[in-house]
This record gives C-alpha cells, sequence and structure tokens, in this order.
C-alpha cells in the first residue's frame, strides 16, 4: 500500500510560504476578478510557475503536477 508524503507548508514571513522548494506568495488584489491573486515562485529558475486564488489552490496544483 502507498503512502503519500504529506508536504508541510513553512511560514517565511507575512504573506510568504515555503512549499516544496517554492515560495507561495500573495500577489494582492486582482480586480477584475476581485479577488487575491498567490503564485509559487521557483527561486532556482526564478519563474511563477503556479497561480491560483487561494494558498490551498496553489498547493493542490503544485501536488498533481509534482507527485505524477
Amino acid at each position: 500500500m502507498d503512502k503519500k508524503k504529506k508536504h508541510r507548508c513553512k511560514k517565511i514571513r507575512a504573506g510568504e510560504y515555503e512549499y516544496r522548494g517554492w515560495i507561495i506568495m500573495c500577489l494582492g488584489y486582482y480586480h477584475p476578478d476581485q479577488r487575491v491573486v498567490w503564485e509559487a515562485h521557483n527561486p532556482i529558475t526564478d519563474c511563477g510557475d503556479y497561480h491560483g486564488f487561494s494558498k490551498y489552490e496553489v498547493k493542490r496544483m503544485m501536488d498533481i503536477d509534482l507527485d505524477d
């Protein structure tokens, strides 16, 4: 039986978290959708790879993509 590894989100500072090597940060309010936007930024490649409207959504996208 396969057990999935639990990954923890570590708070760096207000609005910034470290998760699986990426830095998840709150980019702020996106006026056209009237929502707050979050981004997962890879510090090695200096790219924003995952974007979403909640930290949970970004973490879920990362888990789906990286666990395959």
